[in-house]
Parts: structure tokens; sequence; C-alpha cells
């Protein structure tokens, strides 16, 4: 049978397509025997195909991140990736780096593989630098290892892909380099760079990379991005990858744990959280048992569930993880941001202070804890010190709304009294220890704002215990703020719907000394102004003022006003299956 023109280019628009052609022409050897079988791609590789079809049909470069759980192939896919590639296009030069020499002689030999074993026989040029070259296309692919000298210096490359970039070193100056040998994307959008890894620690290039990138994974889904930027983060746990699952041992529903055990955590939770089924959570009690030598928090790090259980931080954390695992399973966006004016009006803006999650409700009570920035200059420090506040509905016990901010003391202590009087008139307490907790005191005091905390202190000079204004931080009432915290965050009785929030207690550790801290680098503004507000929070529990949930509106909540489709979805309709039986029916069919 003869194909017409339009036939014939149908054909090849589908078998040139890396992951067909990846199922048709690439060989890769087993892990278990070292058999040779033709490339299928995994679920976490669908997903990456799927991303790269959606970047280049909005004419878009696919720049990304892949955070990820380990042994997930995504580097053995990033090899097929270039190899297909440079197959098919013309004076296309690709670069592979990996981040030690013994990684690149391995992803040197799958390349060779590939090539040795592709059926389509074309002039090659192999060359002592780990280059393939192909003649006919004049394109090349070359494997090198970060790290030694400027990468990929003097030359031009459309596709890069960076494997294990947080274990590399002279992490930033691969970055630089590789910035140059890119083309710009007003020139040419058909250009590929991914930066994958595992987390290696709080820090460092990949771990800014990846706290600056535009998230593409989202309460267990992926969706598109949020913003018109191809600069992504996409991340994957350990439960999406299909081999991440074991037969189910006899007895093994029964004996899930409950409650927060030290080696397993809570099991049925997880389960809850996460939809897992009872082969994965065989899966993982034995990956934490046998592998991890019950090491829970180790087996977390590298088969992380959410991208902040990737990053653990070193030293002690203070809140338990289980905790702020349910907890960040409840965050969501805003319903909107905004600053409050004088007749209450709320004016609306993508980065105004207020940030509002649930309107108030008439009837209920709410409670404030807000932490004074300290007043440093930002002249004086990189990464200065921001006033916090969190709301509380009393009743339900979620954050309802939250500033965190680095304008001047007055203009963030307005719009505290604003947003206290929206709510109810929300009872109020704020730290006074430092400079700028004494101005808030007098600030509020000329606001004359209604409902303030008044603490218990012994006067130095009638030596009688007195009401005084605001919550003083010392070693007793610290201690008391923590342990208040970690209690409702491992009980789950509050709802912390901020994913900023629930960083700031993950990175919230107990130092070699023995005291509680933000890790260094990190922040504590949300947590210590968390922590105030629930002691606000427990004490008119205490006094008896809450007893019934006040029926509100339930909210509707757009976290992707531009969503259109899931990558899920879309893998399904994609093609690695329907390509290729469209390519074989399209060889056989009389019609075509």
């Amino acid at each position: 049978m003869k194909l017409t023109k339009q036939q014939a280019d149908s054909l090849n628009a589908v078998r040139t397509r890396p992951d067909v052609f990846g199922a048709t022409n690439c060989f890769i050897k087993t892990k278990r025997g070292g058999e040779l079988v033709l490339f299928k791609p995994n679920e976490v590789q669908r997903i990456l195909d799927a991303f790269i079809d959606i970047q280049f049909s909005r004419n878009k470069q696919a720049w990304f991140i892949v955070l990820k759980a380990r042994q997930f192939g995504v580097s053995t896919w990033g090899i097929k990736q270039q190899y297909s590639r440079i197959n098919f296009k013309r004076n296309h030069d690709t670069l592979f780096a990996a981040h030690d020499d013994d990684s690149t002689e391995k992803l040197f030999e799958r390349a060779r593989i590939m090539h040795d074993h592709n059926p389509e026989k074309y002039p090659t040029k192999y060359s002592s630098k780990r280059e393939i070259k192909l003649e006919h296309q004049n394109s090349s692919m070359s494997i090198q290892t970060m790290g030694k000298g400027e990468l990929g210096r003097s030359a031009e490359y459309k596709d890069v892909h960076l494997s294990e970039l947080a274990f590399a070193k002279d992490a930033d100056l691969v970055m630089t380099s590789i910035a140059a040998t890119l083309p710009q994307e007003h020139m040419n959008h058909d250009s590929i760079f991914c930066i994958e890894s595992t987390a290696n620690g709080q820090g460092g290039t990949f771990y800014d990379l990846w706290c600056e990138s535009t998230p593409l994974f989202v309460e267990n889904y992926c969706t598109l991005p949020k913003s018109n930027s191809n600069r992504v983060g996409i991340f994957f746990p350990w439960f999406i990858f299909e081999d991440n699952q074991l037969e189910i041992p006899y007895g093994f529903k029964e004996n899930l744990k409950d409650f927060d055990d030290d080696v397993f955590g809570n099991e049925r939770e997880l389960m809850e959280l996460f939809n897992l089924n009872l082969r994965q959570m065989a899966w993982r009690r034995w990956q934490i048992k046998d592998l991890y030598n019950s090491n829970l928090n180790k087996f977390t790090q590298e088969n992380p569930a959410t991208d902040s259980e990737a990053f653990l931080a070193t030293g002690r954390p203070v809140f338990a993880q289980n905790g702020l695992t349910f907890q960040r399973s409840k965050c969501h966006d805003p319903l909107y941001r905004c600053v409050i004016s004088d007749d209450g009006t709320h004016n609306k803006g993508s980065h105004a202070m207020i940030e509002i999650f649930e309107p108030v409700c008439s009837g209920a009570h709410y409670v404030m804890g807000f932490d004074p920035a300290e007043g440093l200059d930002k002249e004086e420090k990189n990464d200065p010190d921001a006033g916090s506040c969190h709301v509380i509905r009393v009743d339900t016990k979620a954050i309802v709304a939250k500033i965190n901010t680095q304008v001047e003391l007055s203009i963030t202590c307005a719009q505290v009294d604003k947003l206290g009087r929206y709510y109810n008139d929300a009872y109020l307490a704020f730290e006074i220890n430092n400079t700028m907790g004494g101005g808030a005191r007098e600030i509020f005091k000329q606001l004359e704002y209604p409902n303030l905390y008044m603490r218990m202190e012994r006067s130095r000079i009638t030596d009688e215990m007195t009401e005084a204004v605001g919550w003083r931080t010392d070693i007793s009432s610290r201690g008391l703020l923590i342990s208040g915290l970690q209690e409702v965050i491992r009980e789950r009785i509050i709802r912390v719907v901020s994913k900023e929030t629930c960083d700031q207690m993950a990175y919230f550790i107990t130092n070699k000394n023995g005291k509680a801290e933000a890790k260094a680098g990190e922040h504590d503004d949300d947590v210590m102004s968390l922590g105030i507000a629930v002691q606000m929070l427990l004490k008119l529990l205490d006094e008896g003022k809450v007893t019934e949930i006040i029926e509100t509106p339930e909210q509707h909540y757009t976290d992707r006003p531009d969503y259109d489709g899931t990558l899920t979805f879309y893998t399904n309709t994609l093609a690695f299956n329907d390509a290729v039986d469209l390519m074989q029916d399209m060889e056989v069919d009389e019609e075509w």
C-alpha cells in the first residue's frame, strides 16, 4: 500500500514523538536480569511527556524542576527524550549532566545501548567526550559531569537535563554556565530544560529553585501551571509509582496504626489523606522496617508524600510531622487578598497584605495573635523579620485570615485593627517584648481597639497583681506557647489552612542546646503569632464561651482560575498506547 503525502506526514508526526519513538526504537536493560526491552513509560514518565506536550502546544519552552522520591526513572526518561529528539531534529544539540562521574558513565552506557540497538541505523560519530553525533541530522547528545569546570562552555544547546542537582558540586556555577547555552524563548520555544533531583536538605541551589518555581503538583493531582510561566515545579510523591506496592500480609489491615506511632506514624490517617490502598501501605511498612531500620524520618525524607517532607530540617522537628502532613492536606489559597479602608471596604489586590480564607460569620467568636516585626531595615538584613498575625474562628478552630508583611509598624497595626473589627471585634493579643511591641501597644491604645488581651503581672511599685496589655514572652510563657501549639497540631485540634505557616512550623526545630527555634535562614514570625492566637483560643474555650458550631455558608475555593484540565486526564488521552496503536493502524488499514 502506498501512502499519500498527507498520510505519510501524519504517520511521521506520530512516530517521531519521543514517547512513541521510545516504545518502538529505544531499548533499555531491566533492573532484574539485565534483559533488553523496549522503553515503556511509567506513570511519572507519562506525566512528564504530557507536560512537555502542553507547554509546546502553548508555544512555550518546557522549563521545569522535578522533585521526586527515589527510583522513578526520570534520568532514564531524560536520556530517551534527548536521544529521540536528536534522531528527528536537524542541528539539535543536547546536554545531559549528572552529579558525579560514576553516574555519568552509567547514563552514557544507557544512551549507547539505545543507539546500538536502534533498528534504524544512521551514520554516527562517537567521541571521547561521551558524545553521540548523528551525521544525517547534524545533531548530537553530550553527557557530562557537573562541577567539572564551566558546564557547556562556548556551546549552544536546545535541550538540557541536569540530574541530581541537589548533590552536585558548585551548583550555582552550573546554573550560571547553563543559562548562557539555552536559546531565548522568543527566538525558539522548541527547547526542554529539566532539573531533577531527590532532596538534599534545606538550602542550596536546588532548594532555592524549587521554592521559586510555580508548583504544578497540587492536592495529589497534577494540574496545569497557575500562571503562564514555563518555570514550574513538579513533585512526585512515593505513592504515585505503581511499583511501590506489596502483597498484603495476613491480618495487616487490623494492625494498622491509628495513632502517631514512633516507627510507622498514623497509618490510617495517611491512607485517608492520600487515598492509599493496603498494598501501598504494606510496601511503606516494609520499607520503613527493613530498608530504613525503623527510621520513619529517614524514610519520609527519601520517600516523601509532600514536597515539604522532602526537605526535612536537620535537627529535631518541634512539631509532629504526621500532624503537619494532616494540616497540609487542609491548605488552600485564600479567597482573596486585600487591605481594609477606614469605611471597612475590602480593597482587593493580588499582593495586598491581608489574606482572607473565610468571611466573617455573624455571631461567631474570633481570636487574633499578632507578632510585630523586629523593626530592622532591609539594608540591615538581607531577609528581614516580618510582622505576622493569625485570626482563628473559635467554634471551628480554623484559621480564617492572616497577615505576613514587612511594611512599617503603624500601617500594619492599622490593618490588624481593622481586620479584628471585621471579625466581630476579635480577641486580640500582641507580643510586646521588642521595641516594635512597645510601639504596637501605644498604637492600639490610640486606635481604641475594643477587645485587647490583658495579662496579669505583679506591679514593681505596689507588689500587687495588676492588668497589663499584651502578651509578654519569657522563659515560662514561651514554653507554654510552644507546648500549646505542639498539642493542637499533634491532636489535629485546629486547621492551619496556610501553606506558608505550615512551612515555618516544619522548619522550627530543637537545636543542639535544646532550644526550640527556626532553622538557620528561616523565620518563625508565623509560628509565634499562631502560638499566641492558640493561647487566646484555649483561653476562650476554657471560659466556655463557645459550645456549638455556628452555621456558615460553604465556601467554594478556586485554587486554579485558569485551570483547563489535568495532566492525569491528559495522559490517559495522550498516547503512549494510543499513538502506537494509531501508527500500527495506519500501516495496515486499507483506507490509509
